[in-house]
């Protein structure tokens, strides 16, 4: 019983250190002042506003966008066949499969 908190104690640890730059750069994002304080200083939406008027970042974030639901859609289109094939069927190779689909998982990328 004391092992699980202590494990969860840890994990919502690792998870706050984590999350905790993120939250400073959104509060930060709302100051008034013309560079960056936090905790922020009057609140606005000014920066927003001059991101969504300047017409590269929004073609950047509709590329951004559509690369995301592409990728999405192709990935669910492949992945959710193959899933059902290994989950449901006896074949030749299915250990071999398996394991080439799982490797990134284990594996950490650079």
């Amino acid at each position: 019983m004391i092992a699980r908190c202590l494990i969860r104690l840890s994990a919502l640890g690792v998870l706050a250190y984590l999350a905790l730059p993120l939250l400073v750069i959104l509060g930060a994002s709302f100051t008034a002042t013309p560079y960056l304080a936090f905790p922020p200083q009057g609140w606005t939406l000014d920066w927003y506003r001059a991101m969504l008027a300047e017409p590269g970042y929004a073609a950047a974030f509709a590329t951004s966008t559509v690369l995301a639901l592409a990728a999405t859609a192709a990935a669910v289109l492949l992945t959710v066949p193959a899933a059902l094939a290994l989950a449901r069927h006896e074949f030749p190779g299915k250990a071999a499969l398996s394991s080439v689909l799982m490797s990134p998982l284990v594996l950490p990328h650079i």
